[in-house]
């Protein structure tokens, strides 16, 4: 894969984390309440 390819696939999972932890945050009130780690900062993004 290039550096572009990269990216743009970091970019994905960064989005899509980021739907997860405000999904988790609309549904609980706390990011992180799941037990898989769901809120971006976890993954140093934010």
């Amino acid at each position: 894969m290039s550096d572009a390819g990269d990216r743009a696939f970091l970019l994905k999972i960064a989005e899509d984390w980021r739907k997860l932890a405000e999904r988790d945050l609309q549904h609980t009130g706390k990011p992180g309440d799941r037990t898989r780690p769901s809120h971006p900062r976890l993954l140093g993004i934010g």
